[in-house]
């Protein structure tokens, strides 16, 4: 399945390593801080409290919830210079500004 830009598939930009499985972390907030420390440890997106603030910048104008269940809260980092993506998974859900 090769539906994304030029061809590529979502899940090859991503690996175990850049996954939060079933995570306890409730918040928003708390979610992307830790992905944004694993993405930092696993491909050096730089300084994490940076990058925290340009995501909650992002998020900030426009909330990134696509779908009831599913957001993509994301900042452009001159860190680097390709995709990085970190997923995370909640059986109870994780809270955004919104209360969703």
């Amino acid at each position: 399945m090769s539906n994304g830009v030029n061809g590529t598939n979502f899940a090859s930009l991503f690996t175990s390593a850049d996954t939060l499985c079933q995570t306890s972390i409730p918040d928003r907030d708390g979610v992307v801080k830790k992905l944004l420390e694993m993405l930092a440890y696993n491909h050096g997106v730089g300084n994490v409290e940076h990058a925290f603030q340009l995501v909650m910048d992002r998020e900030e104008k426009i909330s990134t919830v696509i779908a009831p269940g599913i957001a993509v809260p994301h900042a452009r980092l001159n860190a680097i210079n390709n995709i990085v993506i970190g997923v995370a998974t909640s059986k109870s859900g994780i809270r955004f500004h919104d209360g969703k």
